[in-house]
């Protein structure tokens, strides 16, 4: 999966949830903390 799938399919999930703009900030830390991990940076 891409990064692109990755944060639509999250995006979509939060909506389901209900829980999407609360969670908009927090989102964007936790994708790059994702991301350096992922790459190992």
């Amino acid at each position: 999966m891409s990064h692109a799938e990755v944060a639509a399919w999250i995006a979509s999930w939060q909506t389901s949830q209900g829980i999407k703009v609360q969670a908009e900030k927090g989102n964007t830390v936790h994708y790059n903390l994702m991301r350096r991990k992922t790459k190992g940076a």
